[in-house]
């Protein structure tokens, strides 16, 4: 038999075991199918034990002669009865590998006590041969050597051991319980009282890892309930010694020959041969933690092949438990207390990467009682600038998205006012209401990061009016430190309820604030001006925000150094600004550096590392959406890593690459991927749905114009009640809304909004932003497609003193606008136009390389003049004056 035809029987045996006894011979048949000899051995392997569980690290080749009772030369199985040493077997509870198990109790003397039995199945105490070493006896004998070392309340515990007729055994107390999931489901346990029950397993799983024992096979079976409430942790047979001599076994004893496993409680090394380590039973922890708050196992094998569960386990994440929730309404446990940091948990737990996963399975639980204490999980990002600048930046909130978290805001303000009172008679303790303060408006802002959009519920609880009492109660606080978080918190309440100039006023107050109680050279000064400036820069802000994250940026160089990732963060923001104001190579330049001292720190700064890559997309737009897909996919793959799959920061980089994807099949597939996970995450008239009816319109314009048109028109629904007439996202629906009439041939209708898109970039951005000269140039693009000449004039004029201003000029840029001119006034009869537009066009056409909408038109524009050099009667209009 070749290794390959063993590992495949190996693979096949494994599976069958994760199908029903009843439903094996079926199962078998079916995987068999056509080729006997594989079937016979994989039958032969079956029988030696109905229904293992795992495997033993040496390869089986099936019972000798004589295994099963009335077998000659062998003896007969252990039966209810019997006597193996001084107890009495009762009844056979269970199958262990090549074990059998038994409730037993001893009989004589004063010991009544009720045991459990294992013993090595008659006829496989043998050696299988030098060619793999060792036999089951060893293993067996080493398995009671490791369990002998274990005393913890989590782990059964050793009673004793010997050999009865020549088979070794061992006796263990026994444990009058359930399976950890079944026990959970009967007794309808709360979330709270499942991950309890977690940590005492993990406690235990902990305990064995500090005495160098990988379990290796933890699933429910193994992790039996008592009735008092007690997890026990059983089955050390298949259990890894990452240090024999520590045990004083041999390494032979412990080495992997096979892979031993239970399939669908298998971490990918596993099942690839790869190295088994600590961070194997983290995965298994991973698998049970799901299934403890799911109901379900994160991988349904049912009767796959061996390939396709190695492709399932390895390769494919499993949905985050609460997305199988939400699928079960009825479970005792609700999809929202589980979205979030729980999936974050779990997702970290069961990452494919041993390395990606927890360094150890204590952090794994630090992670479950921070949860349990409302804290911040270790999974998910942790930092203020992240908490409120990301969910202002990327989630802004409607009004009635966010009351139900202010009201609580209200209730903690009373709380911390009333500490921060009883504190002030106390002089000695400033320094605990300062850290109070602190720890209580973390809290706060983490409400309002995991505020869910739909737990409003319609009702009016007098928003501003809380926010207003709130303010006046800090007015009254005597304690400054307390005064300023609380100033910087309602500051980010209030831009999340889209009230931006509020939400800067109190911002800057928490500044003054924290200038005089901290000095104006403090790391703290600098997180306010990094918030502040995040909040101005999103909301089109840009000259005020310019001061901000300037101020932020050289705080935290002076502070911090200049490669600190508080350092790199700020520069991410500044960079996103020069971005934004024109000054693109420079913006290349920011964001690039400070993404490789991000990537350089480590984690803990995903949150600003999706935001540089975010950024250096934009700039690498210049070449093509190639260019930027390598951002694209990092960014998704980090988000992905980061948040889990139901986060609004992957469905914004799904959509970034539905809108811009070059197979339009695969981009509706994407576009309708994104729909269905904002419709999970955000109420109906959330901006981000704008952002997505904005951009699937562009996607449908040449297509399906009407469709097109009834998406812009909702993102303008929703993005004029939010931000209103006067900014740069308003500009951007007007030239969407432009675009579809234009395509549905409704030119007035499509000047009017074209006119709208550039009065709003006028008043929205700055002069040298991005869509400033955009707005303009598609504006003069369609008068000239409308026959409206006389029009582009004084708009390309505009354009010109733009362009001579820009910080980057750019050859093409700047050869446009005099081309584009010639063609208006060739129309109009201005006499030299048709030289002019000759020159200048062929020069437009060289820098420009051939393609775009503005070569488009300088090219018709060129065949027009050709067309009329082949006419004889053809003469150069002349000026009114001339005639």
């Amino acid at each position: 038999m070749t290794p390959e035809e063993w590992q495949e029987i190996d693979a096949l045996v494994q599976a069958a075991f994760e199908v029903e006894p009843g439903e094996r011979a079926t199962f078998i048949d079916r995987a068999c199918e056509g080729r006997p000899g594989l079937r016979r051995e994989v039958a032969a392997l079956l029988d030696a034990d109905s229904r293992a569980d795992s495997f033993l690290d040496q390869p089986a080749r099936g019972p000798a002669p004589g295994h099963f009772p009335g077998e000659p030369g062998r003896s007969a199985r252990p039966q209810p009865g019997s006597q193996v040493g001084p107890y009495r077997l009762i009844e056979e509870v269970g199958y262990g590998g090549f074990c059998r198990v038994y409730r037993a109790e001893r009989t004589g003397g004063e010991f009544h006590q009720q045991v459990a039995v294992k013993i090595v199945d008659p006829g496989l105490d043998f050696g299988f041969g030098d060619d793999t070493g060792g036999d089951i006896g060893r293993r067996f004998r080493q398995e009671r050597s490791i369990v002998a070392q274990l005393e913890h309340p989590s782990i059964a515990r050793l009673l004793d051991g010997g050999e009865a007729d020549g088979r070794p055994y061992f006796v263990m107390e026994f444990v009058d319980g359930e399976p950890i999931d079944r026990y959970c489901e009967a007794r309808d346990f709360d979330l709270a009282d499942r991950i309890r029950l977690m940590l005492k397993v993990i406690d235990a799983v902990d305990y064995a890892h500090g005495r160098l024992i990988v379990h290796r096979d933890l699933k429910p079976a193994n992790l039996m309930v008592s009735v008092d409430g007690t997890p026990k942790l059983l089955d050390f047979g298949i259990a890894k010694v990452l240090e024999p001599e520590a045990l004083s076994l041999s390494a032979h004893a412990t080495r992997t020959g096979l892979r031993p496993m239970t399939p669908a409680w298998a971490a990918p090394e596993q099942v690839r041969g790869g190295a088994i380590t600590t961070a194997t039973d983290v995965y298994a922890l991973g698998l049970l933690l799901y299934a403890v708050l799911t109901g379900e196992r994160a991988y349904e094998l049912g009767e796959m092949s061996p390939a396709a569960m190695e492709v399932l386990i390895c390769d494919v994440d499993p949905p985050p438990p609460s997305e199988r929730l939400d699928a079960n309404p009825a479970w005792p446990i609700s999809a929202s207390s589980v979205r979030g940091d729980l999936d974050a948990i779990v997702g970290k737990a069961l990452r494919k990467e041993p390395g990606h996963r927890y360094r150890s399975v204590r952090e794994l639980g630090a992670d479950l009682e921070r949860f349990l204490a409302d804290r911040p999980v270790a999974a998910r990002p942790t930092t203020r600038s992240y908490r409120v600048g990301k969910w202002i930046r990327r989630h802004r909130w409607a009004v009635a998205a966010a009351v139900a978290a202010v009201t609580v805001v209200a209730a903690f303000i009373g709380v911390l006012m009333d500490q921060a009172k009883r504190l002030e008679l106390e002089r000695d303790a400033a320094r605990q209401a300062s850290s109070r303060a602190e720890e209580v408006s973390r809290f706060l802002v983490d409400i309002f990061a995991e505020a869910d959009p739909g737990r409003t519920q319609g009702r009016d609880l007098s928003v501003h009016r809380i926010l207003a009492e709130g303010e006046s109660k800090i007015e009254r606080l005597q304690e400054p430190a307390a005064r300023t978080e609380l100033l910087a918190t309602l500051g980010a309440v209030h831009a999340g309820l889209g009230d931006v100039p509020s939400g800067a006023e109190l911002l800057r107050r928490a500044r003054a604030e924290a200038v005089d109680l901290y000095g104006a050279e403090h790391v703290r000064v600098a997180d306010i001006d990094h918030q502040l400036g995040d909040l101005l820069l999103q909301s089109d802000r840009f000259d005020a925000a310019e001061a901000a994250i300037r101020s932020a940026l050289d705080l935290r160089t002076r502070l911090l150094g200049d490669e600190a990732p508080e350092t790199a963060t700020a520069r991410v923001l500044w960079g996103q600004l020069r971005l934004y104001l024109g000054y693109r190579d420079e913006a290349d330049e920011i964001l690039s550096r400070a993404l490789a001292d991000l990537d350089s720190a480590g984690s803990g700064h995903e949150a600003a590392q999706l935001d540089a890559l975010d950024g250096l997309a934009a700039v690498r737009w210049r070449g093509g959406p190639e260019a930027t897909r390598p951002f694209f996919e990092r960014r998704l793959a980090l988000a992905r890593a980061t948040y889990g799959e139901d986060h609004p920061e992957v469905a914004d980089v799904l959509l970034d690459l539905a809108a811009y994807h070059p197979d339009p099949e695969q981009s509706r597939l994407t576009f309708e991927r994104v729909k269905k996970l904002l419709d999970r995450l955000f109420e109906p008239d959330h901006p981000q749905h704008a952002r997505y009816s904005m951009a699937l319109s562009r996607r449908l314009l040449s297509s399906d114009p009407e469709r097109a048109l009834d998406l812009v028109e909702r993102s303008y629904t929703i993005n004029s009640r939010v931000w209103g007439e006067g900014t740069w996202t308003i500009s951007l629906d007007h030239a969407g809304l432009a675009l579809a009439h234009e395509a549905l041939g409704h030119i007035d209708d499509a000047d009017r909004h074209w006119r709208l898109a550039v009065e709003n970039a006028r008043q929205g951005t700055p002069v040298t932003h991005i869509w400033r000269t955009q707005s303009l140039v598609y504006r003069i693009l369609f008068l000239l497609r409308a026959d409206k000449n006389q029009e582009t004039l004084a708009l390309l004029d505009e354009l010109v003193e733009i362009r001579a201003g820009m910080p980057h000029a750019e050859a093409r840029y700047d050869s446009y606008p005099p081309a584009l001119r010639a063609v208006a006034e060739v129309r109009l009869g201005v006499p030299g136009a048709a030289d002019r537009l000759r020159t200048h066009g062929a020069e437009a056409l060289e820098a420009g390389g051939g393609q775009g909408p503005i070569v488009a038109v300088i090219k018709d524009g060129l065949e027009a003049l050709s067309a009329a050099d082949q006419d004889p009667t053809f003469t150069e209009p002349m000026k009114a004056s001339d005639s």
